[in-house]
């Protein structure tokens, strides 16, 4: 492989995996590895960390090739990080390695001479019972070089990670793995990783953090900011320190008097990623700076036109219609069920790649819709629906295409834009080289939840933002590509299906999802969403003749439908009013009907 191996220096003992938080988030993330992306999967968030296979140079040696799905759920609580630990990859039985790199080794490139770096492995593997598995990682402090990292040991409990750190003498480094048993026989030394990352920690000044508006949102671009600072030390006080964004002085002549102190200054921010430097003296090493990157996302403007909208508010058959911008879909599979006042329910489990030649699986079923649907460089998307199995990575919309370029195959994404379920995370993917632009989201999700989400990307001013539930969630700055480049590419456009085959596919419920040119604010998602949770009903129905009475009450939001149907065996509605104004706490309506017997609803339009 002919990468260098520099002395790593261990943690004192593993950590159980327990939850999100044990993702290290220090300094600066450099790269990862992760099996389950490399099996198929799409890259994962846990902790604000996207795990990949983003390494650069990464390479393992012949004996470290076989990969696996069925190490287990370690029931950490998050469930991207469950499913990222479920997969990994491993070496044949028995052949533990030695300093003589005989066994699992695996290097990357791409590093600083001079940088300190910190690596972070997880193994976990429920299977393993009747013996206890452990394996020892080393960089050039050869043989035994971490202490003990069990799988765990009896199948009992998760697994464990552990965390190193070194100072970089080449551009390369390599790990080599060491696997133990204690039955004797050798038999269960199976070298094994199921995720890693590498951190650059370079700076001996660590910033914490930084507070107020520029994590915020305003179309104020003036405001307070404060940047937590410290230089991991309680017991040591700094002399004069200094402060800048941009280049620009914006505190000066202030100490660091604790393991952290808080600086306060105005400054005029724009939207963008923006470069703040701290300068002190009077540390033990006498002097240090630090540089770091955050990000400042003003509200834009520009008004929503409705592009599409499919309502599922069919009672039978397999067509899904969008009643805005006619790309109707199509069901594909058997199990699936139309739900009473609305919505499609899928259910059946398994994974995109069951579908992959088949048309009569017992995979969960998914909607196809017209392919190469046109989307603007500004766009909207919001969606309603509840989850029944969280899958995490399963999708309620995948619009793009994937390297196998065949309509209705999937492999990986090349091109792509789409909404994780259990998130949820909007993301965005290209190729050239292939990788996941972004994951933007949060808020979490609970089974049979009503779910809304408005995902905003506009790619005229390099913003993308997430809503949940009518409140955003994560907004980021972004760069360097459009949804209109999809345009003559996307022959993939699913809901319930992703481009990658080795994700789940969606179970649950669709009620709503709809699509616009233009940018919904802050207070028009919280009214859609107001709207939702306070839906109209009818209060009651009077016929007399032709005359029908129409006693109904709404969130005073928006304007309404009225649909009725003879039968409730028939395939759609028919629109009786249209543009009726909100009626707020309730209101009486009169209209005439030659068919006035019937079933009827009232929507928001």
């Amino acid at each position: 492989m002919g990468a260098h191996a520099a002395s790593v220096t261990w943690d004192s003992g593993q950590t159980a995996i327990s939850g999100a938080s044990d993702v290290s988030t220090n300094g600066v993330y450099f790269g990862s590895w992760a099996p389950y992306v490399e099996n198929g999967g799409s890259p994962l968030p846990v902790n604000g960390v996207t795990f990949a296979n983003d390494l650069p140079d990464y390479s393992r040696n012949s004996v470290f090739q076989n990969i696996s799905s069925d190490f287990g759920d370690p029931a950490s609580g998050n469930t991207n990080y469950n499913i990222l630990l479920g997969t990994g990859i491993y070496s044949d039985s028995g052949t533990g390695a030695g300093y003589n790199g005989s066994g699992c080794v695996f290097s990357w490139g791409g590093m600083t001479v001079g940088h300190t770096y910190e690596v972070q492995l997880w193994v976990e593997d429920l299977n393993n019972t009747g013996v206890r598995r452990w394996q020892n990682i080393f960089g050039d402090e050869g043989p035994h070089g971490s202490p003990a990292l069990d799988f765990p040991a009896d199948g009992t409990g998760a697994g464990h990670y552990i965390i190193g750190t070194f100072r970089a003498d080449a551009t390369t480094q390599t790990l080599s793995i060491e696997p133990w048993d204690n039955s004797g026989s050798g038999g269960n030394q199976y070298g094994q990783v199921n995720l890693f990352q590498v951190r650059d920690i370079t700076s001996t000044l660590p910033f914490l953090g930084i507070t107020g508006s520029p994590t915020g949102w305003s179309t104020n671009s003036q405001r307070l900011v404060q940047a937590v600072i410290g230089h991991g030390s309680s017991t040591v006080d700094t002399g004069a320190t200094s402060l800048s964004i941009d280049g620009d002085a914006v505190a000066a002549s202030f100490e660091v008097t604790s393991s952290n102190t808080t600086v306060s200054f105005v400054a005029d921010l724009s939207h963008g990623v923006h470069t703040g430097q701290v300068e002190v003296v009077g540390i033990p090493d006498g002097e240090a700076s630090y540089t770091w990157t955050f990000q400042v996302v003003l509200e834009q403007s520009a008004p929503t036109t409705p592009l599409h909208h499919w309502d599922f508010e069919e009672t039978s058959g397999i067509n899904v219609s969008d009643s805005v911008g006619g790309a109707d879909g199509t069901i594909v599979g058997s199990n699936y069920a139309w739900v009473g006042g609305g919505g499609l329910e899928l259910s059946g489990g398994g994974t995109s790649g069951d579908w992959n030649g088949f048309t009569n699986t017992t995979a969960s079923s998914y909607v196809n819709l017209p392919n190469d649907i046109a989307l603007p460089g500004v766009v909207t998307f919001e969606a309603t629906y509840a989850v029944d199995v969280d899958h995490g990575v399963a999708r309620i919309w995948d619009f793009g295409t994937n390297v196998d370029t065949n309509e209705d195959v999937a492999g990986y994404a090349a091109q792509a834009c789409y909404l994780m379920s259990g998130g949820p995370h909007a993301s965005v993917s290209d190729e050239n080289p292939q990788h996941v632009l972004f994951n933007v989201g949060g808020g979490g999700i609970a089974i049979g939840e009503l779910v809304h989400v408005v995902w905003v990307y506009d790619a005229n001013n390099d913003m993308t933002k997430l809503y949940r539930n009518g409140v955003l969630v994560d907004a980021q700055v972004v760069n360097g590509w459009s949804l209109s480049n999809l345009s003559g590419l996307a022959n993939n456009l699913w809901f319930g299906r992703s481009q990658w085959s080795f994700d789940a596919m969606f179970e649950g419920k669709l009620y709503d999802i709809r699509i616009y040119s233009g940018i919904m604010t802050a207070p028009e998602v919280a009214a859609h969403y107001t709207a939702l949770l306070e839906a109209p009903f009818i209060q009651s129905i009077g016929v007399s003749g032709t005359t029908v009475t129409l006693m109904w009450s709404d969130a005073g939001v928006g304007t309404f439908s009225l649909e009725r149907k003879s039968d409730l065996t028939e395939a759609s509605w028919t629109t009786v009013l249209s543009n009726m104004p909100p009626a707020g706490a309730g209101a009486s309506t009169n209209f005439t009907d030659s068919n006035a017997t019937g079933f009827y609803q009232i929507k928001g339009e």
